[in-house]
């Protein structure tokens, strides 16, 4: 299946803009929206990175069975729920500490599998010169997210729903510029084969 570099690296650069927003916006939201307490900051922090330890490595295996385009497209659009569930509390004035720390678990599940296929995608390259791909990838992401932490600090000018719904238009780029990056082949016979293989494996 054909890859495309440009496209993947596009991808790169607007998740870690949503990304960016994320790890500053998060925080915040419960400090200086909700008055936290550093030990609530330190225990939302803590469910945000706990999926990562418990779900990736199943994630990588799931990864490595199912076309990962689509499978990471999937998993970008799966971002917009936990940042819709926010956005409507926050439009509704129903934000809480209890809610957030739910959003942080969400959002830390979907990263657990996202993070191994996105980096087992660049793999599709076809090329020797790898050190230079993954050096652009790098250079693109710490990139994007200093202008994601830029756009954050813009709390004094837009509002905390107008910065939520920047991210999730971030992710629903990314979504589709990952499938621009690696497009599943209709109809695939060896993509259905591993998809009923991983569902009887997880049955």
């Amino acid at each position: 299946m054909q890859f495309s570099f440009k496209y993947y690296l596009y991808a790169i650069g607007t998740t870690n803009l949503a990304v960016g927003l994320h790890n500053v916006l998060y925080p915040w939201i419960i400090i200086g929206v909700l008055e936290g307490s550093p030990s609530q900051l330190g225990f939302a922090q803590m469910m945000l990175l706990i999926p990562n330890l418990l779900f990736i490595l199943p994630a990588g295996v799931i990864s490595d069975r199912l076309h990962q385009g689509s499978w990471l497209a999937l998993l970008y659009l799966s971002y917009l729920f936990p940042l819709g569930l926010l956005l409507f509390a926050e439009l509704n004035n129903e934000l809480n500490i209890e809610l957030v720390i739910g959003f942080g678990l969400i959002f830390g599940m979907v990263t657990a599998f996202a993070q191994p296929a996105r980096e087992s995608l660049l793999g599709r390259a076809q090329t020797k010169a790898m050190h230079q791909l993954v050096a652009k990838t790098l250079v693109v992401r710490f990139v994007a997210l200093g202008i994601g932490f830029l756009f954050a600090g813009l709390l004094g000018y837009l509002s905390l729903s107008t910065l939520i719904l920047l991210q999730m238009s971030f992710f629903g780029v990314t979504a589709l510029l990952i499938r621009q990056s690696h497009p599943a082949q209709i109809g695939s016979v060896s993509e259905k084969k591993e998809t009923r293989n991983l569902c009887r494996e997880i049955g």
